[in-house]
């Protein structure tokens, strides 16, 4: 059994160190119980007996917190965020050992807990950087939380990846991902089982198209999201629903624009980077943005030419009704792929009332260019020495347009 949490400890008249995620796991070394406690930063072996056990706090076990006292060495186990089942034969374990009690007394559930642990189970971060290393026959730790492959071989998915229940990044940079074909795409979409990933680093892998099924299934609490140096034209508007992104890198790609709704959805959004890419403009929701970090070929370009209108002007039926199914979005993915893409192309978001409208109502302007330094702490532009100033561009609906064109023409 491991216990994925996470602790710190303290010694007498000391300081609780700092809290650090980490794996508990017991072995049997002997004849005698003993504790592994595996984090990043240190390993460190426990003798667990009666004797060795001062006092045990379990008050707040169904919140996954639990305490532990020992004799020697004389400090103190405090472990937090712990999966409150787990914690309970963890500490039923330390309970019965407290007692003196024999272990044949154990049940058959607690008893499977105590085996020999050998290096590989205790694992939480493995880097690969060679395909010669890469596990084949031995398989993943299946407490890792931390995975990185980066040997500039990989081609396929391996469905062990989603197995790993624990894994908050995953790392598969510097590869050749760009030469998956649709089925190796499919077995990609299984990302969704990876309910604790954080961040997915695809960078410099030559990918030229990220398919929507495959954006859809990431897992929605993912942090980061990394696609810098590869050779994609267009991101699909599924990565719009990633709402609590706070980073997010796309970096020397030839994109045009980047969804229409990704500013207006990811408001977390803290470090943003888009430099060498065919970007000219941004939406005039980035004003309200306060990052750390921003980058652009936007940032110092000069004023483009206001876009001209649609050439049509009454909406179609089909727009109109995209206009209200698109925003429910449990209705829009149960919709065929090819009908999915032709509707969000039909539409436009107002910058002014956020109503998604038919693109036959949209009457665009260009707004004054805006000090790149007001929405971030740290700036880079396209080149040295120009003006941090950012091109915003806003497309309003008809009825908000009225209301506020004579605003931007005297802005502008």
């Amino acid at each position: 059994m491991g216990l994925i949490c996470k602790y710190s400890t303290s010694i007498p008249n000391g300081k609780p160190s700092k809290i650090i995620q980490a794996e508990i796991g017991f072995c049997r070394r002997n004849g005698s119980l003993q504790m592994h406690i595996v984090s990043k930063v240190k390993t460190e072996n426990i003798h667990v007996s009666q004797t060795n056990i001062k006092r045990i706090h379990s008050k707040h076990k169904k919140k996954g917190k639990a305490t532990i006292e020992f004799k020697n060495p004389d400090y103190t186990l405090m472990i937090c965020e712990a999966p409150p089942k787990i914690l309970d034969k963890f500490l039923r374990i330390i309970t019965i050992t407290s007692r003196g009690e024999r272990m044949d007394n154990i049940d058959s559930d607690l008893n499977a807990a105590y085996f020999t642990l050998t290096k590989k189970d205790f694992k939480i971060k493995q880097s690969i950087t060679n395909a010669k290393s890469y596990p084949i026959n031995e398989g993943f730790s299946a407490n890792l939380i931390d995975l990185s492959i980066n040997t500039r071989q990989l081609k396929r998915i391996d469905m062990r990846w989603f197995a790993l229940n624990h894994l908050t990044i995953l790392d598969l940079s510097n590869n050749k991902l760009g030469l998956m074909n649709e089925f190796e795409w499919k077995k990609f979409s299984k990302i969704s089982r990876l309910t604790t990933l954080t961040t997915l680093n695809l960078s410099n892998n030559g990918i030229t198209e990220l398919p929507s099924e495959f954006v859809h299934s990431i897992p929605n609490g993912l942090t980061n999201l990394l696609l810098s140096n590869n050779e994609l034209a267009y991101l699909p508007d599924e990565i719009c629903d990633l709402r609590r992104l706070i980073m997010f890198f796309a970096d020397n790609n030839p994109l045009d624009d980047l969804p229409e709704d990704f500013f207006n959805n990811c408001r977390s959004l803290k470090r943003v980077g888009v430099s060498g890419t065919n970007i000219t403009t941004h939406p005039s929701t980035l004003r309200d943005f306060q990052m750390d970090f921003f980058s652009s070929n936007a940032i110092g370009q000069p004023l483009i030419f206001q876009p001209l209108l649609p050439q049509r002007k009454i909406p179609t039926l089909f727009s109109f009704a995209s206009a209200k199914i698109y925003d429910y979005r449990a209705v829009f993915f149960s919709l065929p792929l090819n009908v999915r893409f032709r509707m969000r192309r039909e539409l436009f978001r107002c910058d002014d009332c956020f109503k998604l409208f038919p693109k036959e109502s949209k009457r665009t302007l260009l707004i004054q260019p805006l000090p790149a330094t007001s929405i971030s702490t740290e700036v880079y532009g396209s080149s040295p020495g120009v003006q941090m100033r950012i091109n915003l561009i806003d497309s309003n609906c008809s009825r908000c347009y009225l209301n506020y064109a004579g605003y931007f023409n005297n802005s502008t």
